[in-house]
């Protein structure tokens, strides 16, 4: 029995090693945040909207992303309200979310673009 063990581990650790790349590429904002957390003078000044849907996965990440850097936001659904949805076109919006950090408008969930847009407020 222990001359399969270590066949079938090598066998299974490709496998194993995928899922893992996987999982933490789906999670790294939150290792991210965690080891570089958003300096809370950037936060105070700072304006940030997005524009949503209630189905978009990206929605639900950067909606998460907000909440754990304790960055306040408006959040605006442009399937439920016309005004919103009437924003989101003058901006240009081709897909959801679609975030104005500081008057800057980002197109897609980027933590790095988030933040770039953060700190040039807190100059």
């Amino acid at each position: 029995m222990t001359d399969k063990t270590p066949s079938r581990f090598r066998k299974l650790l490709p496998i194993l090693l995928v899922a893992a790349v996987l999982i933490v590429s789906q999670h790294w904002w939150r290792i991210d945040l965690a080891l570089n957390p958003i300096d809370p003078q950037q936060v105070a000044n700072s304006q940030v909207v997005m524009y949503s849907t209630s189905w978009c996965g990206y929605c639900a990440k950067a909606r998460k992303f907000f909440k754990s850097a304790q960055i306040p936001f408006i959040e605006r659904n442009i399937e439920n309200t016309p005004e919103a949805m009437r924003q989101y076109e003058q901006l240009g919006g081709q897909g959801v979310p679609l975030l104005v950090v500081n008057q800057q408008t980002l197109q897609g969930f980027n933590t790095k673009a988030i933040r770039r847009a953060l700190a040039k407020n807190s100059h």
